[in-house]
């Protein structure tokens, strides 16, 4: 399976994508999330405003996300981080924030990813 693109991993005030994100630098370049587009960890990466709240509560993270998923990106399961893109996402389908579907990766070996639709509640 081609991996596709998909969100990896918050950290601080940077979004950082892998996968097959060559297939998405176009839409992002030419889309509101243009200016925003960088290098974090070695990952193509999206800038957000970084408050001191829990990111649930950060209002610019919450937009970007939910534009990355207007997009088709995939959001990482890991559950070695303190809070994976994923579990993000169901957060903010559960503030009602977030009233559509979002996808889901996880990897379970080499070359083994599967993905998952997750519906609101």
């Amino acid at each position: 399976m081609k991996v596709p693109a998909y969100v990896c991993m918050l950290d601080q005030d940077q979004i950082c994508l892998s996968g097959g994100v060559g297939d998405l630098r176009v839409p992002l370049r030419n889309g509101v999330l243009s200016t925003r587009l960088g290098r974090h960890l070695g990952y193509l990466s999206i800038k957000f405003t970084a408050t001191t709240g829990p990111a649930f509560e950060n209002a610019d993270l919450q937009w970007v996300m939910l534009e990355l998923n207007k997009v088709g990106l995939k959001f990482g399961e890991d559950h070695k981080q303190g809070c994976s893109p994923a579990a993000f996402m169901r957060e903010l389908q559960a503030l009602g924030l977030l009233r559509a579907p979002f996808g889901s990766i996880a990897w379970s070996g080499p070359g083994d990813w599967f993905t998952t639709i997750e519906a609101p509640p």
